[in-house]
């Protein structure tokens, strides 16, 4: 299924990226606890714009938070040429175990039901989908701050399962392998894997594109790039991820499994980028993760995950991204409209489905 009109194929960046919402889980040396963002400009500005926070730390302990800050701002300056690095590399020395998950093969990867929703998208029948007192149809709407979420199926069970097997076979390999992102130690790129061509493409501008510009119609108008990449949660990784927001303007969270994790739900607590979230649990929205099952949100959206208690849980992650969008809108991080750049053009794609 092609899409009859294209987008524009330019991949905007903004500096704030490389400076801005640096994330610090702990400190390594005493275990201390941060759970939070910074910024990075030079030492002089951090220290004046954190000098409450840094009464905090001991002297070691604060000289410890301004070298992994440092450390990750040159990491992200770094990010593309490493990438590329890294993506040239595994082409030489990686051997794929399931060849069949490179390729998207709708009628074996991508859930019936999945299929139903998006035919009755592109027929003008949305509103046929949607669950209600009087309709149990295939997507779950919820509406939190002003702001609506979805649910729906998505991969089907074999497909979650061979694409783990993959991912599982790459990670065990002596290929180089980069963090999802600043958040996540564990997980993989797909793109540096090779799952971007003939995957990932089609399933953005065939089916995810179309249903978000329905769902999304301002920040989804065009979704013309994006970023993949999976996160795995288990005792003794990552078991938990804080409050954030994602550097999107639209987000997909697919879950792949594995194996009987318990907890570990997706929380949405009522704030969104820019404004304050609601104290109230009545605001509250807590999603259970499920085999296959993908649920679609602004990027703005303020979310975390809770602690994985038992098990393995997989999750395939796309933020989506409309340059349109941002370009009238500003940075989905800082909000600025005038330091965006185009990213080099190697990186930009060659078709438009």
């Amino acid at each position: 299924r092609v899409l009859k009109q294209g987008c524009s194929e330019r991949i905007l960046s903004c500096p704030c990226f490389e400076n801005d919402n640096l994330f610090v889980k702990e400190i390594p040396s005493t275990g201390r606890d941060i759970g939070r963002h910074f910024r990075w400009i030079d030492e002089d500005r951090f220290c004046s714009e954190e000098a409450v926070f840094l009464a905090t730390l001991s002297t070691d302990e604060a000289q410890e938070l301004k070298n992994m800050l440092v450390a990750e701002v040159k990491r992200r300056a770094s990010r593309a040429y490493d990438s590329e690095i890294r993506k040239k590399s595994i082409q030489e020395v990686y051997k794929p175990k399931l060849n069949s998950v490179y390729s998207l093969k709708p009628e074996t990867m991508l859930d019936p039901n999945f299929l139903s929703i998006v035919r009755c998208v592109d027929e003008g029948k949305t509103d046929a989908i949607f669950s209600n007192d009087k309709n149990n149809g295939l997507v779950s709407q919820y509406v939190q701050a002003g702001r609506r979420i979805y649910t729906f199926p998505m991969f089907t069970e074999a497909f979650c399962g061979d694409l783990i097997k993959e991912l599982d076979h790459f990670n065990q390999s002596k290929a180089p392998k980069g963090r999802p992102n600043s958040m996540n130690n564990y997980g993989v790129l797909m793109d540096e894997v090779g799952f971007t061509r003939e995957l990932l493409d089609p399933l953005l501008f065939n089916y995810i594109r179309p249903l978000a510009k329905s769902f999304y119609p301002n920040e989804a108008s065009c979704l013309s790039s994006f970023r993949a990449f999976t996160v795995e949660y288990s005792p003794g990784k990552d078991t938990e991820l804080s409050a954030h927001y994602d550097d999107a303007e639209v987000t997909l969270n697919v879950c792949l499994g594995t194996n009987s994790f318990e907890n570990g739900d997706l929380v949405f607590d009522g704030g969104v980028r820019g404004f304050p979230k609601q104290k109230s649990d009545d605001h509250r929205l807590r999603l259970k993760h499920k085999l296959g099952m993908a649920c679609l949100h602004l990027g703005s959206h303020i979310h975390r995950a809770l602690h994985v208690t038992k098990g393995r849980r997989v999750n395939m992650i796309m933020w989506c991204r409309n340059p349109h969008f941002r370009l009238s809108n500003g940075c989905a991080l800082c909000r600025k409209k005038d330091q965006f750049r185009l990213e080099p053009d190697e990186k930009k794609r060659e078709k438009i489905y």
